[in-house]
């Protein structure tokens, strides 16, 4: 039996309020992060960033693909101040803060959610035009499996995923959307650029 969802409202209704303050800034240099695993040191909410970080490393990744980076450390602040976390960061973040968080930069972006959009999406990502994609989607087939978010990057016709893997150390070449997530396990994904905010 599969137990899953990807409506927003049920990763609002888990977010909770998390503040640590005088907490220091971590800093964490301003290059990709193929594998949450080397930030074990990065506190972030009751949990540190391989535990749970993924939404927010996506996010990172997302913008300094797409030519508009911004510090780790102040996206790790940004999404405790704003209650983005699930139950304190113990269920990871919530991917619909990554629209937020566009949004609020004026940094223009398609969203696409839903088994009923997966298609769509998947179109977006096969095509071979060089974007920057961000993915977010269940690792089984209920909720309690967790869920993952990624950063997939179309470079020369070539897609490639990085933070797949906690351990990774290198991106990982993908032949098409459909080899890392099928239309069940889907929750909600995003193209930066384009003509703007579309749902």
């Amino acid at each position: 039996m599969r137990l899953l969802f990807s409506h927003r409202l049920w990763f609002a209704l888990a977010r909770l309020p998390f503040r640590c303050a005088g907490r220091p800034l971590p800093f964490v240099p301003p290059c990709p992060i193929c594998g949450q695993a080397s930030l074990a040191h990065v506190p972030a909410g009751r949990c540190t960033m391989d535990y749970m970080g993924c939404e927010m490393i996506a996010l990172y990744h997302a913008l300094l693909f797409a030519g508009q980076p911004k510090p780790l450390g102040q996206i790790i602040q940004t999404f405790e101040r704003r209650r983005w976390l699930l139950l304190g960061g113990r269920w990871g973040a919530d991917p619909y803060a990554i629209e937020r968080y566009l949004q609020e930069e004026g940094i223009s972006f398609s969203e696409f959610s839903g088994k009923k959009q997966f298609s769509a999406f998947a179109d977006a990502v096969n095509r071979p035009e060089n974007r920057v994609f961000v993915l977010s989607f269940w690792l089984g087939n209920t909720v309690f499996s967790g869920a993952h978010a990624v950063t997939l990057v179309r470079r020369e016709g070539e897609l490639w995923a990085y933070n797949l893997f906690g351990r990774q150390t290198a991106p990982v070449a993908v032949t098409a959307l459909s080899d890392l997530v099928s239309p069940e396990r889907f929750i909600v994904g995003y193209v930066l650029g384009g003509d703007g905010h579309e749902v």
